[in-house]
């Protein structure tokens, strides 16, 4: 997998806080149980460029509950619920 698991908030928050430093709209996709970590709930962030791409960042939060999750994504974010369009394991996207 690859991925750099997040354990704490402060780690998701200074990730996060680097992204905007560096002009970049990050986006905290939550999954239920998704094919990549089938036992858990995950969060993982997408950065969107000034030039229209989302990139999949290679960090994830893995919890047993969704609410764990949510408690270690970044301060001061709003939650969109998932679209009829998205894909079955996506929960929620935090902005």
């Amino acid at each position: 997998m690859g991925d750099i698991i997040i354990q704490r908030q402060q780690e998701a928050q200074e990730y996060h806080n680097s992204a905007t430093a560096a002009n970049k709209l990050m986006l905290w996709v939550v999954y239920d149980h998704p094919s990549d970590y089938p036992q858990y709930y995950a969060a993982r962030p997408w950065t969107h460029d000034n030039k229209g791409n989302y990139r999949k960042c290679d960090i994830v939060i893995l919890a047993s509950t969704i609410n764990s999750v949510r408690n270690l994504l970044p301060h001061g974010l709003f939650r969109i619920d998932k679209q009829i369009n998205d894909p079955h394991p996506i929960v929620e996207i935090w902005l």
